[in-house]
């Protein structure tokens, strides 16, 4: 056939696009009995514009992979795109992220928000960034923050956001907050208590100067004891404070280590290892302290087991025993309950160590009488 003063061959197939000097046209055959009729439609324009959208997603789809940060995109409650570092962040592959369902990297707690944030986006409304919690394919929970905007993506549109590991920073910035309530207490502590002990026993010394009365020095030795206790204490929270790592020990040993001095029977049992460090012994001298001095129990048992993955310590004494209604606050900072509660810091200070080695501690009733203290730690 002649086309343009030269003889050219039609494309075949009605419905395919043909390419001339450069040019692309669409092809629409009709056939009216013996005469065939056939229809171009120049598209080149539309041609080029989804080559340059194709080159454009190629360079976009370039650049986040070369980005160290998450880059994901979704459109109607799935992701439809993401990087490399997505699959690093997440633990789960790209093929398993765009397969799977939406939701399931985020805990429950947290999707209200999330779906808030996306209607907020998705209309277009001014949306600063936000911290996230995701859970990763092995259960772990990091905390990321998101950063995005809208989008059309290929025709849709979706949203587009960079989501960055800020977990180590969230963890440093709370350490940095404990580290500053410790040492702000730390300073209450021996401004108040250690004062006051000193202030008590000047007073009994006066009284006994005057009065040569022998029971205002053993008044005035038991206040000075206090503020002996008060300050040794302090060594109790070195081990949050300090930022050294920590290493294998042997609770047995810890146990008995903190056993001695206390003039009643401390009887332990068992044995296991856990991943801790000197402040243990803190623990178990605080324990002990508080069977003693408030409890007044004639002996203490421990008992240490391992429970699955952990290591079970059982700290029983047969005194007094905690009201119910203070057993949900005896770990709570400054808490202070009867005629011999001296700090409102031991307990707190058990609490924060055992956190300190991942694990947790709570307090129970003993049979028949007194409390348990137990802690579960996870063994090496």
């Amino acid at each position: 056939m002649e086309i343009f003063g030269e003889i050219e061959k039609l494309p075949e197939i009605s419905g395919s696009v043909w390419e001339y000097r450069g040019r692309f046209y669409s092809v629409a055959e009709y056939s009216l009995g013996a005469v065939r009729s056939v229809i171009l439609r120049d598209i080149t324009e539309v041609k080029e514009l989804e080559s340059a959208a194709r080159e454009s997603e190629e360079r976009f789809r370039a650049l986040a992979e070369a980005v160290p940060v998450a880059v994901m995109a979704y459109h109607d409650g799935k992701w439809i795109f993401v990087n490399r570092s997505a699959e690093e962040l997440t633990g789960y592959t790209k093929e398993e992220i765009l397969s799977g369902k939406f939701w399931e990297l985020f805990p429950k707690d947290e999707r209200e928000k999330i779906r808030e944030k996306m209607r907020k986006r998705l209309a277009g409304e001014p949306l600063e960034p936000y911290k996230v919690r995701i859970r990763r394919k092995d259960g772990e929970e990091r905390v990321a923050q998101v950063y995005g905007t809208r989008v059309v993506w290929r025709g849709k549109i979706g949203g587009l956001v960079t989501v960055v590991d800020v977990t180590a920073e969230e963890r440093e910035k709370k350490r940095l907050e404990d580290l500053t309530r410790i040492l702000e207490l730390i300073n209450k502590i021996l401004r108040h208590d250690v004062m006051n002990a000193l202030a008590s026993a000047a007073a009994f010394i006066d009284i006994y100067d005057e009065t040569k009365d022998e029971a205002m020095l053993k008044k005035a030795k038991e206040a000075i004891d206090r503020a002996v206790m008060v300050v040794r204490n302090m060594r109790e929270f070195e081990s949050v404070v300090k930022e050294e790592g920590l290493k294998v020990v042997n609770v047995r040993e810890m146990a008995e280590r903190a056993a001695k001095g206390f003039g009643i029977p401390i009887n332990i049992e068992g044995d296991c290892e856990v991943l801790a460090d000197d402040g243990l012994v803190a623990v178990f001298e605080n324990l002990y302290q508080n069977a003693v001095q408030h409890g007044e129990t004639e002996r203490v048992d421990v008992k240490i087991r391992k429970a699955g993955k952990h290591c079970e310590i059982r700290v029983a004494d047969y005194g007094r025993g905690i009201p119910d209604e203070i057993k949900g606050r005896v770990f709570e900072e400054g808490f202070k309950y009867g005629p011999k509660a001296s700090t409102g810091f031991g307990l707190y200070a058990v609490k924060r160590l055992i956190e300190r080695y991942g694990g947790e501690v709570r307090v129970e009733d003993n049979e028949p009488c007194g409390v348990v203290f137990v802690i579960r730690l996870m063994c090496v």
